[in-house]
């Protein structure tokens, strides 16, 4: 499980899941989509949120 992973861990893997080498295009006509491990559970997304908004460009 991941969640019984060390935070270390979990938060490489986070950023293997959800850092982006080029930016994130976001149109105003669309919705923007959360990637799925963002809505795993509240701690991954509480975990994840802020390696996904702050080390991509958008």
């Amino acid at each position: 499980r991941l969640l019984n992973l060390p935070g270390e861990l979990r938060n490489y893997i986070y950023r293997l899941a959800l850092v982006e080498d080029d930016h994130i295009k976001i149109s105003k006509n669309s919705k923007p989509l959360q990637p799925g491990i963002l809505q795993v559970s509240r701690q991954c997304r509480k975990e994840a949120s802020d390696i996904y908004y702050q080390e991509n460009i958008f």
